[in-house]
This record gives C-alpha cells, structure tokens and sequence, in this order.
C-alpha cells in the first residue's frame, strides 16, 4: 500500500558471510524505494563493504546499565593531563589492543559527553579529537597512530 519499503534487518552483525556478500549484491543493485536498515550493537562484525554504503545512526539507550568499561576509559581521558609520556603510549597501545576497538571508541565518546565539563574549550576539543580518530579509524587509518595521535592531542588540549 505504502510507496515505500522499509526492511530492517536486526542484528545486522550476525549474518554469515554467505548472507552478507548476498545482501551486497542487494545493496549494490538496490531497487527503487526500497529502505534497509541494520541494526547492530557490534559494528566492526558488518562486513566493511556493506558498512561502507550505509549511512550510520548512532541510538543509545539510556535505560541500560552503565557501561564500566567505556566509563572506566573515559575516566582516564579526563585525567589525561596528569599522564606521562610512557602512561600515555601504554594506554594506546592497551586500547588498540581491543578486539572491538572501534566500538568501545564509541562507547567512550558518549561516556566522557556525559562526564566533560560542557562549557570548557578542552572538553568541546577532547570530543572533537575522539571523533577525528573514530573517522580515521573508519578510513582504516593506522590504529596504534590513530590511538597515539588523539591521545597526544587529548593531553595538548587538556594542558591549554
């Protein structure tokens, strides 16, 4: 009856790579008005050439319990200023170390929203460097430099 078709594909991640290299054949030939969404909570398991031709949005839901791990990194980064050089590079190295790196990033960013201070300079710059390495991750970049890079910056940020 609608002109549109709406087909929601709920956890996206858990597809076969069989199913996912079919559904991308759908995508690359796609039918008009016809809308897919994919939902997923585990982004890095989407296939990356499905990911790279969907438009992502990000839902959080408030309701859940707290997230220790995003929380627990997102308290080091506002203490980032105190770290040394050798603390620094090691929680990189920790972080880049993660299997799903990217998502945590992400997790972290809403994390440390809540927790900044939403008037000052640094905060406002501290988001914008997480949100720079999360697009540099999502080219691909380099993690470990990625991860070096916006530390380094979250501290230059934090020191001025």
């Amino acid at each position: 009856m609608s002109k549109w078709k709406v087909i929601i594909l709920d956890s996206a991640d858990l597809m076969t790579e069989e199913a996912a290299n079919s559904f991308l054949k759908t995508l690359e030939e796609p039918h008009d008005r016809i809308l897919f969404i994919l939902t997923t909570t585990r982004e890095s398991r989407i296939l990356k050439t499905i990911a790279s031709r969907c438009q992502k949005v990000m839902f959080w839901d408030f309701r859940q319990n707290p997230d220790e791990e995003a929380d627990g990194i997102a308290q080091r980064l506002l203490k980032i200023q105190e770290m040394g050089m050798q603390e620094l590079l090691s929680f990189s190295d920790e972080l880049s170390g993660m299997p799903e790196m990217e998502d945590t990033l992400n997790r972290v960013l809403h994390s440390y929203r809540g927790k900044a201070d939403a008037t000052s300079r640094a905060s406002f710059l501290a988001i914008s460097r997480i949100f720079d390495a999360l697009r540099s991750l999502e080219r691909r970049g380099n993690r470990r430099l990625t991860l070096d890079n916006m530390l380094l910056s979250l501290k230059e940020a934090a020191n001025n």
